[in-house]
């Protein structure tokens, strides 16, 4: 059976097998769907002159891109910047440092209920995400670091609690002790006599969020407003002062710095400023700030001049992002009037603008402008990249290269694979520009194969193998789904770079490779993709032998405990008193329990199939029906009290709960029914045991104990923010969410 998936999406298969009307078996399965080579998001922002014609079709390149969906176009009498492709790059954006994890949630905050966008960007997980991850991130001093491992930093910090307290403003749930503590490490960490510009630049930040927070420093503030021998380049944070100076009251010294602020982006030229962006970064937080400010400063031809800077930008930075977000919600300016028409009928205009989505280009009208003047358009859409267009890419300031090897360290080819081979990873590469200094390299799983994540088990398969030689140190590696990241620290060693990883094959087929890319964060026009393979992998199906053993992990993850237990376990547990259950493990016991109703007749075929394989090799198993209740009834006395001594044990060490419950909660998506069973503590444990499954340690000695009797508990150094937004499945994320939900309803 062929089955093909309607969309690009991450969706769910569902097979349910019906027996006399009645469900006898159900699984899901998350899928992510994906085009053959990543899928990119086109903006087409531009000017239709007076009486011009508008064909959105003739704005789409089919030699370099196919399959373009999730079309919108816009109009207006008023410059525009393409908030619709610029959001999906920056929800999908890969990196998850403070600053990425911050921009990615700060727009949000402002999206105005009328923005089409409202309808399709799902803020009340990606803001509480965002500020559950950060807090992760905050050092024991208040402060926060680019990384997780990073040491504090001012600019950084200052972004965080600018986001943070905004967003505890906005109603969400922020501890205020964080928000204490962080703006505590700005205040004490502030260096008037600091002498290097960038640090001066972060003051000026960390001054601003403390004035808006309400506490004034107005002696520093006026310091940074009037030294005369500031190194301050960076629009951005003049304009940081002078809305600082705007709150408390001091309109025209403010005015005269917002005066250096719009003149310091002229000198600049297209320089990088140092904390994480630019002049079109500097130029979008100017709009803003300057709207922000109050002072009727004329923020409207700066937001104009915005809008022409950013449609030249073909690769833009998570900052530029959401500064570009941020000022396009924001900047509530009439348009000038329009009159557009389609086919000779003239088109409807929502607050004097007009705005489509369609799945494809062809939905969309011819339009031509038969108002008194030209207007604004922005054409949005998602789509596949040709090979041609990775082909014609030319590289700047990298060069990066992709080789194949078997764990021993020959080179493999990818036309001869068979499930279960291991397939080392092996990318590298030259920096070649001075300029580059954050890194990060980006390599997409293709379908059939499955990263081996050293976060699981806490160790690093990829270190043993002495042929690799050195890698390259790296501040951030995730392990997603679908891809590999890795941010390389600053590298010392003439800019060359090594990183690894494993990959495991899988599901038999045909697949393409998509290239690896590396580009600087913060400059993302120095980017490099490695060659295209020219073929096509195949994964050949590993024959009958695997097969036959395929199913012997179960939610343990091994059957190793089963295979411990003898046949004077099992003669006890079915026939005799047991005596000290000590030398049993959890999941032994759950056989031994469950191997008493085996005994007695009970068929697993479809409630549990692994324990019908296991039950199935010894001779005492014949199976004759699948109702519990009816074998519980018939069992001896003996034969019930050890049912409930193993059930009681097995509760103890599972904190209330069976091997079931747990095994549950990450295979199945959860309804509120499922849950009602369970009491607040339960649901506790639950939702832990989603991260617990991904190594998070935990301090708490009850989920200590509960989850190192586990035989899938392998704790390591990964923060359970870490784990939520880079590393579960969309069906856990659904069920931790449900089952938070579900806690907080309990008394």
């Amino acid at each position: 059976m062929l089955l093909r998936a309607p969309i690009l999406e991450d969706l769910k298969l569902t097979v349910t097998i019906r027996r006399n009307d009645r469900t006898a078996a159900e699984k899901s399965w998350e899928l992510g769907v994906r085009s053959r080579y990543p899928e990119v998001s086109i903006r087409k922002v531009g000017i239709l002159d007076r009486g011009a014609l508008l064909d959105p079709q003739t704005l789409y390149d089919a030699a370099i891109w196919t399959n373009p969906r999730n079309v919108t176009l816009k109009l207006s009498g008023k410059p525009l910047i393409a908030t619709a492709s610029i959001a999906d790059d920056l929800i999908d954006y890969w990196g998850r440092c403070a600053e990425q994890t911050t921009s990615r949630a700060m727009p949000w905050l402002f999206m105005p209920d009328s923005s089409p966008l409202s309808k399709t960007i799902n803020i009340k997980a990606i803001v509480p995400q965002a500020i559950e991850q950060l807090l992760a991130y905050q050092k024991l001093d208040g402060g926060f670091g680019l990384w997780s491992g990073s040491s504090s930093e001012m600019w950084i910090t200052a972004y965080v609690l600018d986001f943070l307290t905004r967003a505890k403003k906005a109603g969400y749930d922020v501890p205020e002790r964080s928000i204490k503590s962080g703006l505590n490490w700005i205040e004490n960490h502030l260096d008037r006599w600091n002498e290097n510009g960038s640090r001066q630049e972060a003051d000026a930040y960390g001054l601003y969020v403390l004035t808006r927070a309400g506490r004034t420093l107005m002696s520093e503030i006026l310091y940074r407003a009037k030294d005369p021998a500031s190194r301050m380049k960076s629009a951005q944070a003049w304009a940081h002062l002078g809305a600082a100076l705007a709150y408390v009251g001091e309109k025209e010294l403010a005015e005269q710095i917002f005066e250096k602020a719009k003149a310091s982006l002229g000198s600049a030229g297209n320089a990088y400023f140092s904390n994480y962006g630019g002049l079109l970064r500097d130029e979008a937080a100017l709009v803003i700030l300057m709207q922000e400010s109050a002072l009727g400063l004329d923020w409207e031809s700066r937001y104009a001049e915005l809008a022409s800077s950013a449609r030249e930008r073909r690769w833009l930075s998570t900052q530029e992002m959401s500064l570009l977000l941020r000022a396009a919600f924001t900047a509530h300016t009439t348009p000038a009037r329009l009159k557009l028409t389609a086919d000779g009928r003239e088109l409807p205009l929502v607050n004097g603008e007009f705005f489509a989505a369609a799945q494809s280009l062809q939905q969309l009208p011819v339009i031509s402008n038969k108002g008194d003047g030209e207007c604004w358009y922005s054409l949005d859409f998602k789509a596949t990249p040709k090979a041609v267009s990775y082909s014609a890419m030319r590289s700047n300031g990298f060069t990066i290269t992709k080789r194949f090897y078997t764990i021993e360290g020959a080179e493999r080819d990818l036309s001869t694979l068979r499930q279960n081979d291991r397939i080392v990873v092996v990318i590298e590469g030259k920096m070649q520009s001075s300029q580059i200094k954050y890194p990060l390299v980006i390599d997409w799983v293709p379908a059939g194969f499955e990263l081996e994540n050293p976060h699981i088990n806490g160790i690093d398969p990829t270190a043993a193998l002495r042929w690799l030689g050195e890698q390259s140190r790296t501040d951030h590696t995730a392990y997603r789904n679908d891809r590999y990241i890795a941010a390389l620290s600053q590298n010392k060693k003439g800019g060359d770079f090594r990183v690894a990883y494993i990959v495991r094959a899988v599901t038999p087929g045909s697949y393409t490779l998509p290239p690896a890319t590396i580009e600087d964060m913060y400059r993302p026009y120095y980017r490099a993709v490695s060659s295209l393979h020219p073929g096509k992998i195949t994964i050949a199906d590993a024959g009958s032998a695997l097969r036959k053993t395929a199913g012997k992990t179960a939610d343990s993850g091994s059957t190793a405990p089963y295979d411990k237990l003898t046949e004077k376990d099992f003669e006890a547990a079915y026939s005799s008193g047991l005596g000290t259950l000590d030398r049993y493990t959890i999941t032994q016991l759950n056989f031994l329990r469950n191997s008493i109703f085996a005994r007695a007749g009970l068929d697993f075929k479809a409630s549990n199939p692994m324990l019908y394989r296991l039950f199935s090799k010894h001779s005492w198993y014949h199976p004759y029906t699948s109702s519990s209740s009816d074998i519980y009834r018939d069992l001896t006395s003996v034969q019930k009290q050890n049912v409930q001594k193993l059930l009681a044990e097995e509760k103890r060490r599972g904190g209330s709960l069976v091997l079931a419950d747990f095994y549950r909660v990450r295979t199945k998506a959860l309804s509120e029914e499922d849950l009602k069973k369970y009491d607040k503590h339960q649901l506790a444990i639950l939702r832990n045991s989603l991260f617990a499954r991904h190594g998070v340690t935990f301090h708490n000695p009850e989920y200590k104990r509960i989850f190192s009797a586990m035989p899938w508990y392998h704790p390591g150094n990964v923060s359970s923010a870490t784990v939520f937004d880079e590393q579960m499945s969309d069906l856990e994320k659904a069920n931790v969410r449900l089952l938070q939900k579900m806690e907080k309803s309990r008394k």
